[in-house]
């Protein structure tokens, strides 16, 4: 009897060793595939920044006519195979600004891409309104963003 309770206490022991952190999902960086990066070009009637993904033809197809008809961008982009996000920055009064894509993130609920506001130190009179437009592996999780604070490239 004893033999056989202490087999069922080890048995009980080792199966519940297991740490609920082994199951953690460790994040994992996308790369994106840049479709257009510009200073100008997207026809917003909106002062404010900008974020969307679009993860079929038909929406992109919609944004693309009315916001970014002027620019040549492929429309052709496979929806079975990729997502596209779209980040605009707010409309600036004068040059010398810029953004990029610090990074893509996967994690276990969500995909957030952080972006990085870039002032350039070359302000010229002319407004600008930064935008970039990149494909990433096609997801079924939401797309947050994450807007950092600008900073200085001279």
């Amino acid at each position: 009897m004893k033999t056989t309770l202490l087999c069922i206490i080890l048995f009980i022991t080792v199966s519940c060793s297991k740490s609920d952190d082994d199951n953690v999902a460790t994040p994992t960086p996308i790369t994106p595939v840049v479709i257009i990066k510009g200073l100008d070009g997207i026809d917003f009637n909106t002062l404010t920044s900008y974020f969307n993904s679009f993860t079929n033809a038909n929406d992109w197809a919609t944004f693309a006519s009315t916001y970014v008809a002027n620019l040549n961008i492929n429309p052709n982009i496979d929806f079975s195979k990729f997502d596209v996000v779209v980040c605009v920055d707010s409309l600036r009064t004068q040059g010398g600004y810029d953004i990029a894509i610090n990074s893509i993130i996967e994690n276990e609920q969500n995909i957030v891409v952080t972006v990085q506001n870039v002032v350039n130190g070359n302000a010229s009179l002319i407004p600008t309104r930064p935008f970039i437009i990149a494909e990433i592996p096609k997801t079924n999780k939401p797309i947050a963003i994450h807007w950092n604070p600008p900073t200085t490239n001279k």
